[in-house]
């Protein structure tokens, strides 16, 4: 009876009526007053959050709160960024959890690099004009974190895909690649060299081109006609030498070896025919025009690098010339901007100088003669600027005699005057003296206090209209202005909302402690029955016994059934109530309605 009484007076206490905030009854949920340019917002978020591939943001049933929410954690999620926050939404959380997981969001936002900032009570107040730009953003980096995390999932199903199937064309491929595997393995058996000749014992080369043509000349020559087909054109020269050489070698082994001494290319020769068979002097010759050659292709390579490198310092001249040019040019422009701006100057002054266009012409005319005779332009102009200076003199020297002339006598008037005011006030000190030796001096001190009692009242009565208008001011700041009564009244209906909640929540538990409570009654009847019946298991087969046993089942049948009509008269009690606050709350629709027809009817008429 406690809980139920305590889980009564909560629910007395949790209602109360709050300007701008109304309660369903059969969600309970609490709506916030409707405005347009708020709904304007949710309505392209939601939009923006669908387009994004968010499709439970479009399920009517869901609240604003929960696909906003949702719709911003999906987004997080998807940009696959590691933060050390769990964010877990999930549809039938507490109030609690909600606002500890708008709290995580609004956490995660700088981690991420959100350009724009969030608090946590615009997220609960569904501030959908600061929350707009937040999803935007959040929308954005979801889809280009989709579309590379798209490209990865599909180069990694490629590839496996390639590791574990195969297409037709790659069989084929597979099969050309196996046989020319095998083709190459046979074609370079086959021209793997082999040594034909042997060097006779004590042979010592003159330089290392005599060492590597013997040793080419050992193998038959055969790496010695590979290479003679990769030269360039430069050396063909030499490449027919080599070719003569190993022709006049191959004549004389066929005519100087006997027929026991070389029977095919894979028998070894005698190191006294090898003595007959090879020319030195024609391999001598041999070597010595391949190192002339060779000298002569690094001479050319030589002076091709110098030239490269002449090349490059002539471009890297050309670009500092470049800089240089662009440098002179920038500066250029500069002085044509500072010639510009002299030229206006000189044009500004030409135009001030208009004025004194006739006197100008005066001198033109007086010095016309001495310039038609020697003096060139210059002149002229030297001439037309000292007559216009010495007008200008003559004028400044005439004012300033005037002011002079207007200095003398502004003197000697302030002089005058000084002289009376100081006439005027030997007279009053005279005056004084003689009314105070007439009246006396009590009566200039008793004036003399006066006056001063009066400025020192008057000073009072400013220090308290001083205070009074200090304490207006701080009643007038006590006042808090309209913003701050919506932000109370925003956070007023915030916190209603999560008394509510916890108020249902706390009801919950304790509903759910009382059919527990009950289920373990329940129970223990059932088990003290069944130890009962298991306690007297012997006494069964006693007539009396099982006549008293019916007898306790029927008490207990009739005990059943009373507390199944009580569970019964309370479901349908339960019903009534249900029904009556259902049809209350019809009642109070029609009534909101016929108000919002009301409003636009006086609107209309308005």
């Amino acid at each position: 009876m406690d809980h139920e009484l305590f889980a009564c007076h909560i629910s007395i206490m949790g209602v109360c009526c709050i300007p701008g905030a109304r309660m369903v009854q059969d969600k309970r949920v609490f709506d916030v007053r409707e405005d347009e340019e708020q709904f304007a917002k949710l309505q392209d978020t939601i939009d923006l959050l669908v387009a994004a591939g968010y499709f439970r943001a479009r399920l009517k049933a869901l609240p604003p709160f929960d696909r906003v929410i949702g719709g911003m954690v999906w987004c997080i999620t998807l940009c696959n960024r590691s933060v050390d926050i769990d964010l877990f939404y999930s549809e039938n959380s507490t109030i609690g959890q909600k606002i500890a997981l708008t709290e995580r969001v609004v956490e995660v936002l700088p981690q991420l690099k959100c350009p724009h900032s969030l608090e946590p009570h615009q997220i609960q107040g569904l501030d959908y004009i600061h929350i707009f730009p937040v999803v935007q953003w959040l929308v954005k980096q979801a889809v280009e974190a989709k579309l590379k995390r798209g490209d990865m999932v599909q180069n990694h199903a490629t590839y496996q895909f390639g590791r574990r199937f195969h297409l037709p064309e790659d069989h084929q491929l597979r099969a050309q690649k196996v046989a020319h595997a095998k083709n190459y393995g046979k074609l370079k058996s086959l021209c793997f060299p082999l040594r034909v000749y042997r060097r006779v014992e004590g042979f010592v080369s003159k330089d290392l081109h005599e060492d590597i043509q013997c040793t080419l000349m050992e193998y038959g020559g055969r790496i010695f006609a590979e290479q003679s087909k990769q030269q360039p054109k430069e050396s063909r020269r030499i490449s027919e030498d080599r070719e003569s050489i190993k022709e006049v070698v191959a004549k004389d082994v066929q005519e100087c070896l006997p027929m026991e001494a070389v029977c095919s290319e894979k028998q070894r020769i005698s190191t006294g025919a090898l003595v007959h068979i090879i020319d030195t002097k024609a391999l001598h010759e041999a070597s010595t025009s391949i190192s002339t050659a060779t000298c002569v292709r690094h001479t050319d390579l030589d002076a091709v690098r110098s030239r490269l490198v002449e090349a490059e310092q002539e471009l890297l001249k050309l670009r500092n010339e470049e800089k240089q040019i662009d440098a002179e040019l920038l500066e250029a422009n500069e002085l044509s901007s500072s010639l510009q701006r002299e030229i206006e100057d000189v044009e500004r002054r030409i135009a001030a100088h208009l004025d004194f266009e006739q006197s100008i012409d005066k001198a033109f005319v007086s010095v016309y003669v001495l310039t038609s005779s020697s003096f060139s332009t210059q002149h002229l102009y030297d001439c037309i600027a000292l007559q216009w200076l010495l007008e200008k003199l003559t004028q400044l020297t005439t004012e300033h005699d005037e002011m002079r002339k207007r200095e003398s006598d502004f003197k000697a008037a302030c002089n005058a005057e000084l002289s009376r005011m100081q006439q005027e006030l030997e007279e009053l000190s005279v005056r004084r003296q003689e009314r105070a030796l007439s009246a006396g001096g009590a009566s200039w001190d008793d004036e003399y206090r006066n006056a001063k009692e009066r400025v020192e009242e008057a000073r009072l009565q400013a220090a308290l209209l001083n205070r009074q208008i200090t304490l207006q001011q701080r009643r007038l700041d006590s006042v808090p202005s309209q913003v701050e009564i919506s932000q109370y009244q925003r956070r007023i209906i915030e916190l209603y909302n999560q008394m509510a909640a916890k108020h249902r929540e706390t009801k919950q538990f304790y509903t759910l402690h009382n059919t527990l409570l009950d289920v373990k009654a329940y129970m223990q009847r059932e088990i003290d029955l069944l130890n009962s019946i298991d306690d007297v298991q012997e006494l069964t087969s006693k007539e009396s016994y099982k006549e008293s046993f019916i007898e306790n089942l029927e008490q207990v049948l009739k005990g059943v059934d009373e507390t199944l009509d009580k569970v019964t008269s309370k479901q349908k009690e339960l019903q009534t109530i249900r029904e009556q606050l259902s049809d209350d709350y019809q009642y109070l629709l029609d009534k909101e309605r016929l108000y919002h027809k009301t409003v636009d009817d006086f609107k209309r008429v308005c």
